[in-house]
C-alpha cells in the first residue's frame, strides 16, 4: 500500500486523511489466506518535513489454529 504525501511537502502542520483497501498477494501463501481486502484509514501530518502517519487497519484471514491446526477464520 502506498500513501501519497506529495501535497504535504512545504506545508508544515498540514494534515491529510486517507482510506485504502487492497487485497494482499503472495504474503505467506502457505500460512495465511486473505479472505477480505486489508482496509486501512488514517491521517498523514507534515511535522517539519517529517511525515507522521497515524492509522488503523483490519482484515480477515483464513489460517490454521496455532494450538490444534484446525482451519479458522480470524479478523485481525
Amino acid at each position: 500500500m502506498r500513501i501519497s504525501v506529495a501535497n504535504l511537502f512545504g506545508k508544515n502542520g498540514c494534515t491529510e486523511s486517507f482510506s485504502l483497501e487492497e487485497m494482499p498477494k503472495d504474503v505467506y501463501p502457505d500460512v495465511v489466506d486473505f479472505v477480505k481486502p486489508v482496509s486501512l484509514h488514517g491521517t498523514v501530518t507534515n511535522e517539519k518535513e517529517q511525515m507522521l502517519v497515524s492509522a488503523e487497519g483490519n482484515c480477515t484471514v483464513h489460517m490454521a489454529c496455532a494450538r490444534c491446526l484446525a482451519p479458522v477464520e480470524q479478523e485481525i
